[in-house]
């Protein structure tokens, strides 16, 4: 599988590590902007985007029009395999 298939899954992971192991972000937290966020992680915005609307779809983050992205409220379960949900294995 190309590298640029596998980096939007990837990043979300790194996001994902972020919140569960790191704890750089908790329950309620807003994320930092694209710019900031797709700079620290070394990837474009598309890229970012894309491991965002990842983590949305799992429940992990939510979208709020016109203030930002958060950590959703209830995550679901720790550990979780994002290869299941982009199709990537």
């Amino acid at each position: 599988m190309p590298r640029s298939a596998m980096l939007p899954e990837s990043t979300a992971q790194q996001i994902l590590n972020m919140i569960e192991t790191k704890h750089r972000f908790t329950v309620g937290d807003k994320l930092p902007n694209e710019n900031d966020l797709a700079a620290e992680l070394g990837v474009s915005r598309s890229t970012l985007r894309e491991a965002i609307r990842i983590l949305t779809t799992s429940g992990v983050l939510e979208i709020r029009r016109g203030k930002g992205t958060f950590v959703a409220e209830e995550l679901p379960a720790a550990g979780m395999d994002l290869s299941s949900l982009t199709g990537l294995r």
